[in-house]
């Protein structure tokens, strides 16, 4: 099995952190791959949906979703996948550097990808449990910044990402919100983790589905 390149940094503090921008996590290389594989998606999707071969209800079966995912301020064509296998398998792939810069021992949840439109935005909010580590990588597109509210209450921070960079920060405890996309496009993948040693434990491995790559509703909740 082909496996991604992982730039490692050199951060050796990992005890006390707020966030983290990893440069270059990814290759341009896989980045491409990524970037075609999840347009090809899109485009699946749509034609399979005009065609009348897939439904709503199968739609949501299948993990894929226009818009409808509960996000509040994406617009309602706006695409997205829940437990996609490629972005599973990268959040796997990337399992062993998010726990050296970190510092923690994790498991991992679930991946989420989605390609933002112009008019999209992103609410300030926190995250279920599920998501106590999360990581955001930029994947194509225009810059489109990410702002967190440290837990400290000090002023907020601005985060440009570049594609193949990776912001690791924690979903639970700081809100975080985009402001409207003025951009054609851009692609994003969230991955996310739990501390095995913090609160949750293993609670949300594989965020209670059998295994990796399968949809929400094989959630056991």
């Amino acid at each position: 099995m082909t496996k991604f390149k992982i730039k490692k940094t050199t951060n050796k503090q990992v005890e006390d952190w707020s966030y983290k921008v990893i440069k270059n996590a990814i290759s341009q290389e896989y980045l491409g791959i990524l970037d075609d594989y999840f347009y090809n998606k899109q485009e699946c999707f749509k034609t399979m949906s005009e065609n009348g071969y897939i439904d709503k209800d199968k739609a949501f079966v299948l993990g894929e979703y226009n818009g409808e995912d509960g996000q509040p301020g994406i617009k309602a064509d706006t695409f997205g996948m829940y437990g996609d296998v490629m972005a599973d398998m990268l959040m796997l792939r990337l399992h062993p550097l998010m726990e050296e810069e970190t510092g923690m021992t994790l498991t991992p949840s679930y991946s989420y990808m989605r390609i933002y439109q112009k008019g999209d935005t992103l609410e300030k909010h926190i995250d279920r449990p599920a998501c106590e580590i999360s990581t955001t990588l930029n994947i194509s597109g225009e810059p489109w910044p990410i702002f967190l509210k440290l837990k400290d209450g000090s002023e907020d921070i601005k985060v440009d990402l570049e594609p193949g960079d990776l912001l690791i920060y924690k979903g639970c405890e700081q809100e975080h919100w985009r402001e409207e996309f003025e951009g054609e496009h851009i692609t994003q993948a969230f991955l996310h983790y739990t501390n095995v040693n913090g609160p949750f434990g293993l609670e949300w491995e594989y965020d209670k589905r059998p295994h990796l790559g399968l949809p929400a509703q094989f959630r056991k909740v």
